[in-house]
């Protein structure tokens, strides 16, 4: 049998590189949000927080993590003004908290997260209707044309967070 090499044509095929980002989506007061799973530590479940007297509402407790007491912050009283619905699926997601040097961490909690999406980042919408109210909002995906609002996590704890932080890591 003889074999016959072909060559074949040059393709030169321009490769455009996606800029996928992996979100982690969740539910509060039946509203979706996301927010980046670069900020994600941990998820866990809802479990027993001490509470610290006089502090603001939204502030649900400490929680014992990694040898450190981190404030644990109730996203539903934050953003609506109401405690959040204790379900089966509500978690604790344990956040990397750039400001403050002491305890890096910071718990949210939430009524359901269950999914994690790729998104091409170059599709993320930016809107003006609450970024002017909110530092923390802005930016909107549409996941099967649902629209989830993505959380700058950094803009979105309120500075009471860090002073708790510090008179945690003091005790």
């Amino acid at each position: 049998m003889l074999l016959m090499a072909c060559k074949l044509p040059s393709l030169s095929l321009k490769y455009e590189e996606m800029t996928e980002k992996l979100f982690m989506l969740f539910s509060l007061d039946d509203s979706r949000f996301a927010v980046s799973t670069e900020m994600i530590k941990e998820v866990m479940p809802l479990s027993t927080l001490t509470t610290v007297p006089k502090t603001e509402p939204y502030i649900a407790g400490l929680i014992h993590y990694n040898g450190k007491s981190i404030p644990v912050i109730d996203s539903v009283m934050l953003l609506y003004k109401k405690p959040h619905k204790r379900k089966i699926c509500t978690r604790i997601i344990i956040l990397n908290y750039k400001h403050s040097d002491v305890i890096p961490h910071v718990g949210l909690i939430v009524e359901s997260a269950n999914k994690t999406i790729k998104y091409d980042a170059d599709n993320i919408d930016e809107h003006n209707l609450t970024k002017q109210h909110t530092s923390y909002l802005g930016k909107i995906i549409n996941v099967n044309n649902e629209e989830i609002q993505l959380i700058d996590v950094d803009a979105l704890i309120p500075q009471e967070a860090a002073h708790l932080q510090s008179a945690a890591s003091c005790s």
